[in-house]
C-alpha cells in the first residue's frame, strides 16, 4: 500500500513540473539562449513574426481575469530581449467593432514603462 502511495505521489510531481505556467516559464527565458531552449522552457508562442531582420514570438496569459502578453525577441537564433508584461487594450472598442486608432496589437505596457 505505501509503495503505491510513493508511486502515485512521484508520479503527480513529474506531472506537475512537466510544464510550467507560460509567466513563470518566460521568468526564466534569458538573453543568448537558443530558439529551441526557449521551446522547450516556455512551449510553443501564440504568434511569430519577423522584422528588421527578427524574429519576435509573442506569448499570451491570463492573470487575475486579464489577459496579458510578452514577446521574445530573436537576433541571429539567439534571444536578444524578452519584453515585460503588457495588457490587452481596448476590449471594448474591439467587442463593438471600432477599431483602434493606432496600429499597435491591442497590447499595452501595464506599468505604464516602455517594452
Amino acid at each position: 500500500m505505501q509503495r503505491t502511495f510513493w508511486t502515485i505521489a512521484a508520479c503527480a510531481l513529474l506531472t506537475a513540473c512537466s510544464s510550467l505556467p507560460v509567466k513563470t516559464a518566460l521568468d526564466r527565458v534569458q538573453p543568448g539562449m537558443l530558439k529551441f531552449e526557449v521551446l522547450e522552457t516556455a512551449g510553443n508562442p501564440k504568434r511569430t513574426y519577423r522584422e528588421h531582420g527578427q524574429d519576435h514570438w509573442i506569448y499570451v496569459f491570463f492573470e487575475n481575469d486579464r489577459e496579458l502578453s510578452r514577446e521574445v525577441v530573436f537576433e541571429s537564433g539567439k534571444v536578444e530581449s524578452v519584453t515585460r508584461a503588457r495588457a490587452k487594450a481596448n476590449w471594448a472598442n474591439e467587442l463593438d467593432g471600432v477599431s483602434s486608432s493606432n496600429a499597435d496589437d491591442g497590447f499595452k505596457n501595464i506599468d505604464g514603462g516602455s517594452n
